[in-house]
């Protein structure tokens, strides 16, 4: 079992996530995770060169301060090989994020709703029920340039990347859960959304029975 500590009086929020995601420790002392980042990418991709994991280590650094900023409470990357001929890499990236939230009303996730909603936009949003309650459904795509290409090579491009979002009101209803998976590797897109949908069906406020798995458990402040 991984555990993110916050506030010890805080409420307990389990969900589980599937072993082909690799944690990301956002808490952990940066030059050791780094080193570490720096060798998974070296053994994930036959052939890469240090400058190129060097690349996509500094990314991910990148990437993990924005996501500080956003409230994550936890963050893991998928790195695959397709079984295309030949092979491709393939990368999907999951994060929880816990926010303040005023879910007062009659209606709370209908407003929760209509504020996600930006007109003219491809954005969608819908409901969804999952053992954890009601909860609001995002997807959407956008345009992301990029100095590298997805394994590291210095050739800038623009990717089209898609990401789905489940947002989950917290007990109390001040506080609300988002769990978020985005890739721009569109063709194993129904994979990562299955994913998505699997963990959400795991989360719980609640302790699993034990032969539930290990799952990951997030002690909110």
């Amino acid at each position: 079992m991984t555990m993110t500590e916050g506030d010890a009086t805080g409420d307990p929020l389990y969900f589980s996530v599937p072993p082909v995601f690799q944690e990301i420790d956002l808490d952990g002392d940066p030059e050791e995770r780094v080193r570490r980042s720096f060798e998974r990418f070296g053994a994930a991709l036959e052939g890469a060169t240090p400058e190129q994991c060097g690349s996509l280590t500094l990314q991910q650094e990148v990437m993990i301060g924005e996501l500080l900023e956003q409230g994550a409470i936890y963050a893991a990357t998928c790195l695959v090989r397709t079984e295309d001929e030949p092979p491709r890499l393939s990368t999907a990236q999951f994060t929880v994020c816990v926010r303040e939230a005023n879910l007062d009303g009659e209606r709370p996730l209908m407003a929760l709703a209509d504020g996600l909603r930006v007109p003219g936009s491809p954005r969608e949003v819908a409901f969804a029920e999952f053992p954890a309650g009601r909860a609001v459904l995002v997807g959407d795509e956008a345009d992301v340039h990029l100095p590298y290409t997805v394994d590291g090579r210095n050739q800038p491009q623009s990717h089209r990347v898609r990401q789905a979002q489940v947002v989950l009101p917290l007990p109390g209803n001040r506080r609300i859960a988002v769990f978020g998976i985005s890739s721009q590797c569109l063709p194993e897109w129904s994979y990562y959304a299955a994913m998505l949908d699997d963990i959400a069906y795991s989360v719980s406020f609640t302790a699993p029975s034990e032969d539930g798995g290990s799952p990951i458990t997030a002690v909110l402040g």
